[in-house]
């Protein structure tokens, strides 16, 4: 927190001066307002000042004045003064110098440093395209990982300094769309002002080409026209009336010539242009037939009297060393006669104060002001006023009903205005019109051109839009009386603020769709059709790799199994060569239900033996496996002999090892409250 110190106002002495004398200003300099007490206490020298017109001198402190400690409750006769500010102290301290009145404020508010944060690593890679039967995708290419930005990467992950392991991948550059539908407008000059209709080209143009910029219409072709083309329609949308352009003039007819004369004395010797001495003026608007009354244009040059001049600028700097001394730096180079807006390196509006004894001669040195003080807390939220809402062309028959909540808003015929109820109630069979108080009118805007539109419970088609969300007029909350949901349109108890924390006593839309946050709620949803990229769906239906694609692992040697960056649970090694091939298991708590398959297809004409090892990801979770089968290393034919009169074996654990398959067999392990059984092929019993 900065303090405010007594330079930031003047404090007339409440007894000294007299009308033409000097004025005096008491003021408090202080050696440090902001102390910093993280590791020691700091001493804060406080020096109180008079000044008389420009003059300034040391206060004598008597038995009237003197320093007063207003947060303890002490008085102190020294000057300079000391106040020690304890070390982790948060506390701010006010001193005042006194008299009979408070002549001088300073605040002194120790500052002691936080505690450092932690630093957040990220690292970055580009995509890899994974073609499968539903079309292609992109996924992390994790085999070009690193830790700095380069060209082409499209994908990041992060972790703070204190986390052992990143998190998970999300993409920051996008992948790129195609062209939306948009209007095209050009422009041209005619020397026509009305056409047949809107869809028809205007005659006699100046060129036969029409140009992005607006161009300066002139005598020869007066009024300016605009063209309009929508570009890029779905196939399917029909160009309305099957028009290509539609026109608009932009450019009026030319108003009345007004001519004006002057005169010395406003009576006589009328002329034309004004001259020097003319003091009176007179205008005709049917070129110089008739005249109005004369009007003076010149006022009369009054004594030149005491008079006091206001500038500003903006500073950086939020006190200076005395009210005589200007603020610095300066984000002007000049003071300027009018207010300007603040900016984040320049916060605060100052104004510079030079009284004047009559038209030019300086009154004193100027004296410098801040107007504007550190940012203080946002106030409440505003009530917020009824929707309006369009309700189409107005119909006998309809009731329109204004509430304290919407206004319905109609069009009428060819009327150039749109009408609403002039107040709350239902209007039936009453037909409005420029005359019919019971209604009032709304201009039409047939065309509105805007970079940003910015709307707050404003209601644009069926859609509301509030803060981040943009929702359904229509909601429902459970009503515990009933025991049932109500359904109704109090959208206005919707707060944008507390809905993630809310819960079906509140009310809530149907749909809703969270642009900052990029999600989609629905009470109610029909696909016809569609994909969810790695679906994972949670309520009524939980959709985690229950069918997925074969993934062949023949020429992989080590591999671990992701299901959330390579959903997939059947694995294939077809004919792979001789030697070793190992895969991890995901962690089974993480994916309870899900069943993984392998299967690995051998040539008996080849030399060597291919094997798989089977382990798990996590080094605790248990891996089970019932041993009903045995090699037969005898046989010439390299054949597994299933012990099928001991299928009641139970399973052994495999935990912090691995099991081994052979050529040609297959197996299926489930996650099984948090572990991994063989439900299937070898090491069943099967």
């Amino acid at each position: 927190m900065i303090g405010v110190t007594a330079l930031d106002k003047l404090y007339p002495a409440p007894k000294d001066g007299k009308p033409g004398n000097d004025a005096v200003v008491y003021s408090i300099v202080c050696s440090n307002t902001n102390p910093n007490v993280t590791d020691s206490d700091v001493s804060v020298t406080l020096t109180a000042y008079m000044t008389v017109g420009t003059e300034r001198e040391l206060c004598t402190f008597d038995g009237h004045l003197c320093f007063g400690n207003a947060t303890e409750g002490q008085y102190i006769n020294d000057n300079p003064a000391t106040v020690v500010m304890p070390k982790g102290s948060t506390k701010a301290v006010i001193i005042e110098l006194i008299d009979e009145d408070v002549l001088a404020v300073c605040t002194i508010s120790p500052v002691v440093n936080g505690v450092n944060g932690t630093s957040v690593l990220a690292q970055y890679c580009p995509s890899r395209v994974i073609i499968s039967i539903g079309g292609t995708s992109t996924k992390p290419d994790e085999s070009n990982i690193h830790d700095s930005y380069k060209d082409g990467d499209e994908w990041m992950r992060t972790k703070s300094s204190a986390d052992a392991a990143y998190g998970s991948w999300f993409r920051i550059v996008g992948e790129k769309g195609t062209d939306g539908e948009y209007t095209d407008y050009t422009f041209n000059l005619s020397k026509d002002k009305t056409t047949k209709d809107a869809y028809t080209v205007p005659s006699n143009l100046k060129s036969t080409t029409w140009t992005d910029a607006p161009q300066v219409p002139n005598t020869d072709y007066p009024y300016l026209w605009m063209r309009m083309e929508r570009k890029n329609l779905p196939a399917s949308t029909a160009i309305l009336y099957e028009q290509k352009y539609t026109y608009v003039r932009l450019t009026g007819e030319d108003g009345k010539t007004v001519k004006a004369q002057y005169s010395v004395d406003g009576k006589t010797n009328w002329h034309s242009p004004f001259a020097t001495g003319d003091i009176w003026m007179r205008t005709s608007e049917d070129g110089g037939k008739t005249w109005g009354a004369a009007v003076r244009i010149v006022g009369e040059k009054g004594d030149g009297g005491a008079w006091t001049d206001y500038r500003f600028n903006i500073s950086s700097a939020l006190t200076t060393s005395s009210p005589l001394t200007a603020p610095t730096p300066l984000g002007r180079s000049n003071w300027a006669d009018a207010p300007m807006a603040t900016t984040d390196v320049y916060p605060y509006l100052w104004m510079m104060v030079q009284k004047y004894s009559d038209t030019t001669t300086k009154d004193g040195q100027p004296t410098y002001m801040r107007l504007t003080g550190e940012q203080g807390r946002p106030g409440q939220t505003g009530g917020v006023g009824p929707m309006m809402y369009y309700a189409g062309e107005w119909q006998s028959g309809v009731s329109y009903v204004r509430t304290a909540q919407v206004v319905p808003l109609v069009s009428h015929g060819d009327d150039q205005f749109f009408y609403f109820p002039a107040k709350e109630g239902t209007l039936l069979n009453n037909e409005p019109s420029s005359s019919n108080t019971d209604w009032k009118q709304q201009q039409k805007v047939p065309l509105l051109l805007a970079q940003l539109l910015m709307v707050d419970f404003g209601k644009i088609a069926s859609a509301v839009f509030c803060g981040d969300y943009m929702m359904s007029q229509r909601g429902r909350h459970f009503d515990t009386s009933k025991n049932a949901y109500v359904y109704d349109d109090d959208y206005k108890s919707f707060d944008p603020t507390t809905y993630e924390q809310s819960d079906d006593r509140d009310w809530r839309p149907l749909v809703s769709i969270d642009f900052k946050e990029g999600l989609l709620r629905v009470i109610n949803m029909i696909a016809i059709g569609g994909q969810f990229q790695d679906v994972d769906v949670e309520g009524k239906l939980r959709a985690s790799l229950f069918y997925s694609n074969t993934k062949d692992l023949t020429n992989i040697k080590d591999y671990t199994i992701d299901p959330v960056n390579e959903p997939a649970n059947c694995f294939l090694y077809n004919e792979p060569a001789s030697g070793h091939y190992f895969v991890k298991l995901p962690k089974a708590a993480d994916y309870e239900g899900l069943e993984i398959s392998f299967f690995m297809k051998w040539k008996q004409a080849e030399i060597g033996i291919p094997r798989l090892h089977i382990s798990c990801v996590e080094t605790t979770d248990h891996l089970y496996c019932r041993c009903s089968a045995t090699y037969d290393a005898g046989s010439t034919e390299r054949r597994f002999i299933p012990t099928f009169d001991n299928l009641n074996i139970g399973y052994t654990d495999f935990m912090g090892t691995s099991v081994t398959v052979y050529w040609n067999q297959f197996i299926k392990f489930k996650s099984l409250g948090g572990c991994w059984y063989a439900i299937q092929g070898v090491f069943t019993g099967e």
